[in-house]
C-alpha cells in the first residue's frame, strides 16, 4: 500500500501568524515539498498591540500568540487553552504525522 505525504502542523511563535510562519519554514517547504505537507495555524489569541516593527512592515496582520505573560503574577496565561484549541483543530483537520514549532509555539 503506498502512503501518501507526511502531514506536520506548524506552530508559530508569539507575534506572529500562519502566514509569518510559512515564510520560516519556505526553505523546508521546498526540500521536502515530494514528502511533507506543511498545515498552518494561527494561535487563538489576538495581540492587539504593536509589538515588532520589522514583522508589521513585511506581513498582515492580525498576529497572535499562544500565551501571555502576566508581569505582576510572572506566569503564562492560556497555555492550557491552547493546548486545548491545538487538540481540537487536530480533532477536526488530523491525524497528523508531526508538529512544528518556533518560539512559543513549541510550548504547545
Amino acid at each position: 500500500m503506498e502512503r501518501g505525504k507526511l502531514r506536520v502542523l506548524c506552530l508559530h511563535g508569539f507575534y506572529n501568524n500562519a502566514e509569518f510562519m510559512r515564510y520560516q519554514m519556505a526553505y523546508y517547504e521546498q526540500v521536502f515539498r515530494d514528502h511533507v505537507e506543511f498545515e498552518f495555524m494561527n494561535a487563538p489569541y489576538e495581540i492587539q498591540y504593536l509589538y515588532d516593527d520589522f514583522i508589521t512592515q513585511k506581513f498582515q496582520g492580525p498576529f497572535y500568540a499562544w500565551a501571555e505573560f502576566d508581569l505582576d503574577k510572572k506566569i503564562l496565561i492560556g497555555c492550557i487553552e491552547s493546548m486545548n484549541f491545538v487538540i481540537d483543530y487536530i480533532n477536526k483537520h488530523g491525524p497528523y504525522d508531526g508538529i512544528a514549532g518556533f518560539s512559543q509555539g513549541t510550548l504547545i
